[in-house]
């Protein structure tokens, strides 16, 4: 369960143009939440597949957001 503060976060995260702005949401989402295979907040899911080619531990740039789809 992430906390409300970061939920209501990412109901603004796709349409934010600024990339240093949503990956620092998507690094605290990381660094708060525990990810399941499907994980669901609200009205968005990261599905396993579009995380198969990220190195999660040890990379320099977590290109997280690039999983995150709209429902």
């Amino acid at each position: 369960v992430l906390e409300k503060e970061i939920s209501d976060q990412l109901d603004n995260l796709l349409p934010d143009p600024n990339k240093a702005h949503a990956m620092r949401i998507e690094q605290e989402v990381i660094e708060r939440a525990i990810l399941y295979p499907v994980v669901m907040t609200k009205n968005y899911v990261v599905f396993p597949s579009a995380l198969r080619d990220l190195k999660i531990f040890g990379a320099e740039e977590i290109e997280f957001y690039r999983a995150w789809k709209p429902l």
